[in-house]
């Protein structure tokens, strides 16, 4: 069956794979995150030994960003390939994987590789690698020279709160380049470690209803771009 991979059609697609497989790759540049909870969630869930995925490589931990599912949501759908707004970052997939029993292994340029706790005895030393050391040794060359600067500003900045405003505003202006014509309110999530900070008001929050067992969002009556809650000085 051909389909467009989303966490709504990915149990379907994959209902003839091997429930006990070694090695689950996920690499479709859009909900990569998502998609891997809604296969390992479930009585049919899948039981690999490993999980081999990309990241978002913009992000360093703490940030944990994803995207989240939305039927309008296709990466790059008007040319904007490039866009910051897709998958999620490596701080979110450690945190989701670490409930289901995966530790980080390694990590390289947008490629993270988990192993399961059944087998960490096999890695020892190495197993669970620290996130933040792995982004700041193996980040990759970013072609774009501010963006570079932007990057490493955020990897040396030890006050969480600034962090979170920085990379928000960065996420947000993504966000707006990529804007899909048909509907350009795409959730996500984001939150920094350290920072007790939410993204959206109280008000906001009532308007979505949250399915954490696909990690998705719906949202509930009108959305308006007004309910974020835009970080200071950040000019969208």
């Amino acid at each position: 069956k051909i389909d467009f991979i989303t966490p709504k059609t990915i149990k379907n697609l994959t209902q003839k794979a091997p429930r006990d497989c070694t090695v689950l790759k996920m690499d479709i540049d859009g909900y990569d995150c998502q998609n891997i909870r809604v296969l390992l969630s479930g009585k049919d869930a899948l039981k690999p030994k490993v999980v081999f995925m990309e990241v978002w490589e913009d992000y360093p931990p703490p940030v944990e960003f994803s995207v989240l599912y939305h039927k309008g949501y296709i990466w790059g759908a008007n040319g904007h390939a490039v866009s910051g707004f897709a998958g999620c970052s490596l701080g979110y997939a450690e945190k989701m994987l670490k409930e289901f029993g995966f530790h980080l292994l390694f990590y390289y340029y947008n490629n993270a590789v988990f192993v399961h706790s059944s087998i960490s005895h096999l890695f020892q030393g190495q197993v669970p690698a620290e996130s933040a050391r792995m982004y700041r040794n193996n980040k990759p060359s970013f072609q774009n020279a501010a963006f570079k600067r932007t990057n490493n500003k955020w990897i040396q900045e030890k006050d969480m709160c600034k962090l979170y405003d920085s990379v928000l505003c960065y996420v947000m202006k993504e966000r707006k380049k990529a804007t899909y014509h048909h509907d350009p309110k795409v959730p996500f999530r984001f939150r920094v470690e350290g920072c007790n900070k939410s993204l959206l008001d109280k008000d906001a929050s009532a308007k979505y209803r949250m399915n954490h067992a696909e990690d998705t969002a719906e949202m509930v009556g009108d959305w308006e771009g007004s309910d974020w809650i835009t970080p200071p000085n950040c000019h969208i």
